[in-house]
């Protein structure tokens, strides 16, 4: 893996030397020094899709080795870029005192789909809701909690997982899925099929416990699909989150 990323670095180096873009939009911490370095007249934009200072936070290793120099490095080379985005405001203010820079906020919405796409078939009003939880695992997202709190509410409510990320962790969440008759964990679809996938449910879940910087100033691209698709939302404590259900009563607040 490690070779890989030094044969792609070496090629987009040779790229910025002999043809450099009017515009570099850079999404991985790792690169923005390289970029920096030899952007030869380039434009610099830094995607800051989180607050890369505490990225794995909740890991010792990563603060003792990584934390302190990846706090220095975004420190010193984002007021060197011509400009940063991030997705939430709660991150925009970690990097405002980090680094002294305002950065760009740059939700992650979905593209808006025709509403003739959005038509659901009326389902009868006792029926159980229909919820969704669609994203990647790891083990700071508290999946698990999700499925207890599923549990209980058999007969009234039902939950479908879609999941990607490390087979270790999916396996452990199905394992326990099977032990709630109303939660399955079902094979991930194409990024084009989401919304299609999405419009047979009633509520999307995109609750995160406040466990990490960046847990809590979340704002994923899930939470845009589901209003897209028309489902309400059910969110935690999450307070950029939170201040668009609130402010669009487009769903409720855990």
């Amino acid at each position: 893996g490690l070779a890989v990323r030094l044969f792609r670095l070496q090629g987009l180096l040779r790229t910025l030397r002999e043809d450099p873009p009017a515009v570099i939009i850079v999404h991985d911490a790792l690169l923005i020094a390289p970029v920096l370095h030899y952007r030869s007249g380039s434009r610099v934009v830094f995607d800051a899709r989180e607050f890369f200072p505490k990225q794995f936070e909740n890991s010792f290793i990563w603060r003792i080795l990584v934390g302190s120099g990846m706090h220095r490095l975004m420190r010193e080379a984002l007021p060197q870029c011509d400009a940063v985005t991030t997705v939430s405001d709660g991150l925009r203010d970690g990097y405002r005192q980090l680094a002294s820079i305002d950065p760009l906020v740059v939700h992650n919405v979905a593209e808006r789909v025709a509403p003739a796409l959005k038509r659901r078939e009326a389902r009868p009003l006792d029926a159980p809701l229909r919820l969704v939880y669609h994203g990647g695992v790891n083990t700071n997202r508290g999946l698990n909690n999700l499925i207890e709190a599923l549990q209980p509410l058999e007969g009234r409510a039902e939950l479908d997982l879609y999941l990607v990320g490390p087979r270790r962790l999916v396996r452990r969440l199905k394992r326990r899925a099977r032990r709630a008759a109303n939660v399955t964990v079902c094979e991930p679809v194409a990024f084009a099929g989401i919304h299609t996938m999405l419009t047979a449910y009633d509520v999307g879940l995109s609750f995160f416990q406040d466990r990490t910087f960046n847990l809590r100033h979340a704002m994923p691209s899930k939470f845009f699909e589901y209003l897209q698709a028309g489902l309400a939302v059910v969110v935690g404590p999450s307070p950029d989150m939170v201040g668009v259900v609130r402010g669009y009563d487009c769903g409720v607040v855990a």
